[in-house]
């Protein structure tokens, strides 16, 4: 079984809730099959124990050993991932830090959408599309990416934040005041960034 970006954090959300669990377990195997809830709670019970066990097998397992790769494949659409820290903006540096903090699993698909790029292919050679669609349209698509290689992109850049916070601060302070947050916001951001990118390095 096959999780996209969506339908993890969907799982996601389920798991983190506060509801009981006779209901997530039937959340679950809606989002996992598609099905409504009403058709699920009338499935047969084998199978819907076994289709929860699978959920939970794959659940667990896909983050584990993550690997960046350089495309991913969403919609009918093939995106190239720019590693290249270098060439990002200031405003796209800001802006995968603070949805990092926030929660990389929620927020992967903004994530993604702000280092993918898309391409085109003519014959063997792939060159980049003319014109970028916008930042709300490409994380639609990334919610169609398989979660397993997305996962691992996304924890690349944990890593690379991780290891080079320092140099990224002065920027982000700079792009944190433009927006009216004071000295206590700003320090209370960057100690939960911290937080965060050691929970998905370690």
């Amino acid at each position: 079984m096959k999780l996209t970006v969506g339908q993890y954090q969907q799982l996601y959300a389920i798991e983190k809730s506060s509801d009981p669990y006779e209901d997530k377990i039937i959340q679950r195997v809606s989002v996992a099959t598609g099905k409504p809830e009403s058709e699920v709670e009338a499935m047969p019970l084998t199978e819907f124990n076994a289709i929860n066990r699978q959920i939970t097998t794959e659940y667990n397992a896909l983050r584990l050993n993550p690997k960046p790769i350089s495309f991913l494949k969403a919609n009918g659409r093939l995106y190239q991932i720019n590693y290249k820290i270098g060439t990002l903006t200031a405003g796209q540096n800001t802006d995968i830090q603070w949805w990092l903090k926030e929660d990389p699993i929620t927020a992967m698909d903004k994530i993604l959408a702000s280092v993918a790029v898309e391409v085109k292919r003519y014959g063997w050679i792939k060159l980049p599309a003319k014109k970028r669609r916008p930042h709300a349209d490409i994380a639609a698509d990334m919610q169609d990416v398989d979660f397993a290689q997305a996962y691992g992109c996304v924890v690349f850049f944990c890593k690379i934040f991780a290891v080079s916070i320092k140099s990224f601060l002065p920027s982000l302070e700079k792009q944190m005041k433009a927006k009216g947050k004071t000295k206590e916001e700003i320090q209370t951001f960057q100690t939960d960034l911290m937080k965060t990118l050691d929970g998905f390095t370690m």
